[in-house]
């Protein structure tokens, strides 16, 4: 029995492997292969599957591959659950590490990770439709995505995700730039349309309570740290390049635009009214510690050169 394992392994990671193997090994050959009948979940692939130096170890597959798997060399995928249909390409570039991740359903689409992926104790439990690329050095582990990602999931290079739940839909693109940071992030609610985030960009411990309807657009250089936005965000958000973003808390809807220019400082704001229009803050602003309890319902543009700091809005905004 276990050289008929030790034959299936060699038969699934290439031709040379079973070259080198017994001449008894190849004899029994076709018996070996009659053994993938019998696995629990009915594991089928349907294409090419390889890879050099690659490790796959109590793995559970209840649906098919159909379509080209690629391991690349020096791949490691120990423990890993597949519930649901993996159809088309997997393509694994050398130096990935996949632990104990579990899909809990199909995977439509063509995934491609970069060189130096680790990707550890993930979970997804509903389907992704479309396409995960993920560059180089980039980092994943403990994510829990709850919801259908529909569409294409592209993570730059250098990229660090650690600890996030995405409880809801995420339906359009999603691209990181390069050095991008995103940490602790839950995301309680849908997110609707494109998310781009530039290089260097730091997000850590976000909370998004409702759903993000539009486009978000994060600039290179931009940090937003311990954000919370408990409400929709109906439009889109672009944060330009050297923005800095820390502790806001957003209690209610943003139905509109939200531009901010380069060399943007935003500390410790707390709106808890609708502000429903435009926003726009130009380059080298800075705001610290700003509370709006109401709706402000008009558009509002920052110049350069802008300080905003310590005021308080209790009123209706109406101009």
């Amino acid at each position: 029995m276990l050289s008929y394992k030790v034959v299936v392994f060699l038969a699934v990671f290439g031709a040379p492997c079973i070259i080198a193997a017994p001449a008894n090994y190849n004899d029994d050959y076709e018996n070996a292969m009659s053994l993938l009948d019998e696995v629990e979940n009915k594991l089928e692939f349907s294409g090419t599957v390889y890879g050099s130096q690659s490790v796959q170890s109590g793995n559970t597959y209840s649906g098919d591959f159909n379509g080209t798997i690629n391991y690349a060399g020096e791949s490691i995928q120990h423990g890993n659950v597949y519930e649901g249909n993996v159809i088309d390409d997997v393509q694994f570039a050398p130096l990935s590490i996949q632990e104990n991740n579990t899909y809990g359903a199909n995977i439509i689409g063509i995934v491609n990770y970069g060189a130096k992926v680790d990707q550890r104790n993930n979970s997804y439990k509903i389907n992704v439709v479309g396409n995960v690329i993920h560059g180089s050095t980039t980092v994943q582990r403990n994510n829990s995505y709850g919801g259908t990602v529909l569409g294409v999931i592209d993570v730059g290079s250098l990229t660090s995700q650690t600890d996030n739940t995405y409880q809801g839909n995420i339906t359009g693109n999603i691209r990181r730039g390069s050095s991008t940071d995103h940490t602790n992030n839950m995301h309680d609610g849908e997110l609707a349309g494109k998310i781009s985030h530039g290089s260097t960009t730091y997000q850590i411990d976000n909370t998004y309570g409702e759903n993000v309807v539009g486009n978000i657009n994060g600039g290179s250089l931009t940090s937003t740290l311990n954000n919370t936005y408990l409400t929709n965000e109906a439009g889109n958000v672009r944060h330009g390049s050297y923005t800095n973003q820390t502790g806001d808390v957003y209690e209610e809807q943003v139905n509109g635009k939200v531009s901010r220019g380069s060399s943007t400082v935003v500390q410790h704001n707390l709106y808890t009214g609708n502000p429903i229009g435009n926003i726009t803050h130009g380059s080298m602003t800075y705001q610290s510690q700003i509370s709006a309890h109401k709706a402000r319902a008009n558009q509002t543009e920052s110049g350069s050169h802008t300080n905003v700091e310590f005021n308080r809005a209790f009123a209706v905004d109406k101009e």
